[in-house]
């Protein structure tokens, strides 16, 4: 028998979008749409003055919705709640800087 590969889907966790309504309605639409899991990223500090570029973008700032982050395992728990079947994961926890 073949074997599957399961698909995962980030919830939002930074910015304007990352509401509590919009993370229950990614987590339920990627349980709807059969997504294995979702996943969260971590992000416990961030620099009050950056003095490295971010590494995805050399020679800009780090992003401002990085200075707010929801709480990973809250997030989850809160969709693992609001969901049947979905998996979780949390992405590696980072320092900005």
């Amino acid at each position: 028998m073949a074997e599957t590969m399961q698909l995962s889907v980030s919830l939002p966790m930074a910015g304007s979008w990352a509401t509590p309504a919009n993370t229950l309605r990614v987590a339920r639409r990627a349980e709807a749409l059969g997504y294995g899991s979702v996943w969260t990223i971590s992000r416990l500090l961030y620099a009050l003055e950056p003095r490295n570029d971010y590494p995805a973008a050399p020679g800009e700032p780090w992003p401002e919705p990085f200075r707010s982050v929801a709480d990973s395992i809250v997030a989850l728990a809160f969709v693992a709640s609001a969901t049947d079947r979905n998996g979780s994961g949390q992405g590696s926890p980072g320092v900005a800087g």
